[in-house]
């Protein structure tokens, strides 16, 4: 939606500004998590657009100061009541772990886990669709759970190795899906970009980030790991 914002307005060199809150008190920790790692990755998806200027805000006194300090690392500038100052706290998106390599929580509860290859897709998105009956999701976002996690799978067959692991579990607020795999993803922008009309391939991860509440993505050298998070409410 950025992007989309700067291609309309950026017109003749003109300068756009935005304003964003997005992260605020009622987030839960993993969307405090993503707010971050979001943050961080705006400084690549505008790196070489020096006409764009984004100004994140944050409420110092109903935000923890690990949010804070979190904030802090992906901010190149800081904006007070002294003013605007270089950042110190600032960690580039080029240094420090890679993008994607931070790794996520253990599950809260003991999870059901499915093993997956190509001609067991069928069974994978039946053991989805009964996990998701059972714990009481309705039944419109548990078509779109199904379908979130049928299309992650189906990328770890195709691109990582042709099989996988879904792991489903209920955190207090969620029902959560989690698909492993033995690939790697390199684009740190993956999921994020919306993809053009003529595109042909690399529509799953964005479709999704557009079905569920929370996507988080993660890769390292030991593989992939793709957490859906689908609120009970």
């Amino acid at each position: 939606l950025w992007h989309e914002f700067v291609g309309t307005h950026a017109v003749a060199g003109r300068p756009v500004r935005g304003i964003a809150e997005p992260v605020c008190a009622e987030r839960g920790p993993a969307e405090l998590v993503e707010c971050a790692h979001h943050e961080s990755l705006l400084n690549v998806a505008f790196a070489d657009a020096p006409e764009w200027r984004l100004m994140c805000i944050y409420d110092t006194e109903l935000l923890a100061g690990a949010v804070i300090d979190a904030a802090r690392r992906s901010h190149p500038l800081v904006v007070d009541a002294g003013g605007v100052r270089d950042n110190d706290d600032y960690v580039p998106p080029n240094e420090g772990n890679g993008m994607l390599d931070d790794p996520l929580p253990d599950p809260s509860a003991t999870p059901h886990e499915f093993g997956f290859s190509m001609v067991e897709l069928n069974e994978m998105r039946s053991f989805v669709y009964e996990d998701a009956k059972a714990e009481g999701l309705d039944p419109e976002r548990t078509a779109n759970l199904v379908l979130a996690v049928s299309e992650v799978a189906t990328n770890s067959v195709r691109h990582a190795g042709g099989h996988g692991t879904v792991l489903a579990w209920r955190e207090p607020d969620a029902l959560v899906c989690e698909v492993r795999d033995k690939g790697r993803i390199e684009s740190p922008l993956v999921g994020r970009e919306r993809p053009s009309p003529s595109q042909l391939q690399g529509r799953g991860l964005w479709l999704v980030n557009q079905l569920c509440d929370l996507v988080q993505i993660r890769s390292s050298a030991s593989g992939n790991v793709i957490r859906l998070h689908m609120r009970m409410d």
